[in-house]
């Protein structure tokens, strides 16, 4: 539209004008405004209410159930010692713990296995060694190239994955140019580190980490077992993973017995050992057993009627039967400190470079000599130095000389050290002596002084010990969470000398706490409501919730549960009033915490019981699980019409030993399926072994059932109540099953008031029962563990805490909760006064756009007649002009 200005041609200010026609015309858009902003603040004073009755059911959540009255503490005292009680133990305390006074002595802490390997003159240069070594379970395979620091990775690697080895590698620095190879359990505990060398190479004593001695690593009565293993049907070289598996012949009970690690499995080690028939005159025999834990079965293979087991290859040490020692590392060192250039010689130093040694002559020669281990003579024999010859050519023509027993090594300040790869007392020395052609030179190696060069264990794995009420506990950590119920003692320091008295007692402060925010919650509720009551002042305006009736229900509602009293307690403390727990004229709850203090002292279960939600009977096969916010409280009569069974078969006549191989297998209706192979001779404790290892192996794939020794018979079960079925069929053997399909039952019961002749039905599942929907027992779940059939009682308890809960909720819920409806309610107002807004201003709008026309349009006829009025003006004016000249 045009740009007209107001009154150009009529005088009339009609902009004005119809400015305030359409002010008054706004007058009602004020007053929906005005409307919707008391809807607003009455929204924003139920979200503030909505708030408080949130805060309030948090705390009152906490307060319908046991676990928020199971709170303990606790306390120490010392006497003797010269620490103090924080400094040798934490102590924290559970939900579940058992109140007690306890004498607690630290008499060790856990620690860590650490190792040590020989020194090497370099971090990055070829080690030399070869062969695989197994270090708790998982393999490392070294080839001759491989530094000290490749070996460091390799090792630290095997601590990923889902079985790390928990070793990790470090590379000390013991002086210049000499460095030595670290391993450290991450565990504590006497198990330590286990290693053993995989292969024929003896790589774990080239690496200085063992010493030659052999003794049985897992030592059983009259016999010895392997490492346990995942599968005792696969080859132990797929099992560990080596790439060097040894093969060879073992002596066991002096009888020669072939082994080849690459192809054997443990099944046929076994079927190799059970068919030598010397060992079986001698009574000697061999047998796999299986274990179960978390989940994961593993396998090892006993041998039974010797200890007597010898092998030059290793192949013992790689099963686990054997291990070799870690004794304190004996040997000689030179007391000349060698340098060249001022520094202290290494392995690759030029012995022609060695400081002292001017001139080297072709020719030169050092002899070797000494005696070895058990008191033989070495040597002498003649090293003859070239002009290339380093210090570590003659390390190896030392080590050479006595045939490989000794590793030698230069320590950081230059002395040649010869240490002794075997245990025990040794008769160990060594001589060099230079014969060097030109006069002014000198090549002295010193004397050589016997003594500890090193510990191969450098700390030993070691379990915490603990004295406990005169009882003497270890463990392999330092948290020990299973002496005393519930609490958890964490280890610090050690002191014989020191007795802790700890105390764990029920935490009645944190429990009295726990009841004053709750009280404290309320009383900011109903103090924020009362405020909204006040009438207001003279010129003040009424609270946005003055006199609303809703908020007057939520008040009263909640007031009547604080109020009420707890039916079915068997005690007289069934109102909050009488553990000083009282209201006052205003609705605002005041605590006596004297009386308070008292009644949780002395009737603890009363005062727990006043706020719980609980479910109880005289039948201790019935038990109360859950129930819902629709669960009615009484006293009710529960029928049992079928127990709950497990799907079962049970053998008859097995007389003690397999009489044949046989084969179980087992399968459901979800189609999985396991075959268990049996063997003839076996008794039933491993005939029930190898069913549970097969099943375990299986995992999700194999049917829910557990083997058990039913009294010598052997008994396939299902292992959850219910309606579950397995089919058997077994093949051969003497076990007397029979071939079939096996159920078991849900329980099935009924429900109804103590007192009424209507009976609500409940669905069985397994050894729980359910209460149907729609009945007085909806949401209510029990369980019955028992298999006598009848009627027996039941009481189901809703305290003070749990009532209210369940009307906060239905107050509080953000969709069918009454603060939600509420808002919803003023929401939905307001949005019907948006739109009525909008309505009333396209209504004005095109009233404005109708005035303007009109006035635009009088605007324009007026200027028009004035322009009319003009041109008729100037002609009368030059008519009369004219008739006044013709006159």
């Amino acid at each position: 539209m045009a740009n007209y200005i107001s009154g150009l041609s009529t005088g009339l200010d009609w902009s004005s004008m119809i400015s305030q026609l359409l002010q008054m015309e706004r007058r009602p858009i004020t007053l929906l405004e005005n409307d919707k902003a008391k809807l607003s603040t009455r929204s924003t004073a139920w979200s503030e209410v909505n708030t408080k009755l949130l805060a309030m059911k948090s705390t009152v959540n906490s307060l319908s159930g046991f676990d928020a009255f199971n709170l303990h503490t606790s306390s120490a005292t010392l006497s003797g010692g010269s620490r103090a009680v924080d400094d040798l133990v934490s102590v924290a305390v559970g939900s579940n713990a058992g109140q007690g006074t306890y004498s607690l002595v630290v008499s060790n802490l856990a620690t860590a296995e650490k190792l040590g390997s020989r020194s090497f003159g370099s971090v990055s240069e070829a080690l030399g060694i070869s062969g695989d070594i197994i270090i708790n379970g998982r393999s490392v395979s070294i080839e001759e190239t491989n530094s000290l620091a490749d070996l460091r990775s390799k090792i630290n690697t095997l601590n990923s994955g889902t079985n790390p080895a928990g070793v990790t590698a470090s590379i000390v620095s013991v002086g210049e140019g000499e460095y030595r190879l670290t391993l450290t359990s991450v565990t504590t505990g006497a198990s330590g580190i286990s290693i053993a060398n995989g292969s024929a190479e003896n790589a774990l004593g080239q690496l200085g980490l063992t010493d030659s001695s052999v003794s049985l690593r897992n030592a059983v009565t009259g016999g010895a077992q392997t490492f346990g293993y995942t599968s005792s049907d696969q080859d132990i070289q797929s099992l560990l993973g080596l790439n060097f598996a040894a093969s060879g012949s073992v002596s066991i009970a002096g009888q020669s017995i072939a082994i080849d690690l690459s192809s054997d499995s443990l099944e046929s080690i076994r079927d190799t050992i059970n068919s030598n028939t010397a060992l079986q005159a001698q009574g000697v025999s061999a047998s796999i057993v299986s274990r179960s834990e978390s989940g994961t079965t593993t396998y090892r293979l006993q041998i039974n009627g010797t200890q007597s087991l010898e092998d030059s290859d290793n192949i013992l040490q790689a099963l686990g039967f054997l291990r070799q020692g870690t004794t304190e590392v004996s040997g000689v060192t030179g007391s000349s400190h060698n340098t060249t250039g001022g520094a202290a010689i290494t392995t690759g130093t030029l012995l022609a470079d060695i400081d002292g040694y001017t001139t080297w002559t072709a020719g030169d020669t050092i002899t070797i000599a000494g005696i070895d281990h058990g008191g033989s003579a070495v040597g002498p024999t003649e090293f003859t130095i070239t002009a290339a010859s380093t210090v570590g050519d003659l390390l190896e023509a030392i080590e050479a000389s006595f045939a490989g027993a000794v590793t030698a090594s230069m320590n950081g300040s230059g002395a040649i050290v010869l240490e002794n790869t075997q245990a025990g007392e040794s008769s160990l020395s060594l001589n060099l002596t230079a014969h060097l052609s030109s006069g002014t030179s000198t090549l002295d190696f010193g004397t050589f002084e016997s003594a500890v060069i090193r510990n191969r264990q450098i700390t030993a794995g070691q379990d915490a010990r603990i004295i406990l009420d005169s009882t003497t506990i270890t463990r392999s950590t330092n948290q020990i969470s299973d002496v005393i119920a519930g609490v958890t003692l964490n280890l610090r320091s050690q002191d014989p000398d020191a007795e802790i008295t700890l105390n764990i007692t029920r935490d009645y402060d944190g429990i009295r706490e726990k009841i004053s925010e709750f009280v404290d919650k309320y009383n900011d509720l109903m103090t924020y409501i009362r405020t909204q009551f006040t009438p207001a002042g003279d010129g003040e305006n009424a609270p946005a919730l003055f006199a609303d009736s809703s908020l007057m229900s939520i008040r009263s509602s909640i007031r009547n549960v604080i109020l009420s009293g707890v039916n079915g307690l068997d005690s007289s403390l069934t109102h909050l009033s009488l553990i000083g727990i009282t209201s006052d004229r205003y609705g605002k709850l005041s605590i006596d915490s004297s009386k308070l203090d008292g009644y949780l002292r002395t009737n603890f279960n009363d005062v727990v019981n006043l706020f719980v939600v609980q479910g109880t009977s005289s039948n201790s096969d019935l038990s109360y699980l859950r129930s819902g916010r629709a669960t009615e409280g009484g006293s009710y009569e529960i029928e049992i019409t079928q127990a709950a069974t497990r799907a079962s078969v049970v053998g008859t006549g097995f007389s003690g030993m397999l009489n044949e191989d046989a084969v179980l297998t087992i399968s459901d209706g979800s189609g999985r399926e396991v075959a268990a192979n049996v063997s003839a001779g076996w008794t039933i404790t491993a005939i029930v072994n190898a069913i549970n290892a097969e099943l375990s192996q299986a995992g999700g794939s194999a049917p829910s059932v557990a083997a058990l020794n039913a009294g010598g018979e052997l008994q396939i079960v299902g292992s959850a109540y219910g309606d579950y079925s397995f089919t058997l069929a077994v093949t051969g053997g003497n076990l007397g099953l029979a071939d079939g399909t096996y159920t078991g039952t849900d329980v099935v019961g009924r429900i109804r008031e103590e007192g009424s002749e209507t009976w609500m039905t409940m669905t069985g599942k397994g050894q729980t029962l359910a209460g149907d929907e729609g009945q007085g027992v909806e949401g209510l779940v029990i369980k019955y563990a028992g298999t006598a059939l009848g009627s027996f009682d039941f009481q189901f308890i809703t305290g003070i805490g749990e009532k209210l809960d369940r009307a906060l909720y239905s107050m509080t819920d953000s969709i069918s909760g009454y603060v939600a409806g509420k808002q919803k309610s003023l929401q939905n107002r307001m949005k019907s006064i948006d739109q009525k807004i909008e309505a009333v201003e396209r209504r004005i709008e095109r009233r404005e756009e109708m005035l303007m026309k009109q006035f635009i349009t009088m605007e324009r006829l007026v200027a028009q007649m004035q322009s009319q009025q003009q041109w008729l003006t100037s002609q009368i004016s030059l008519l009369d002009s004219q008739w006044n000249q013709n006159r």
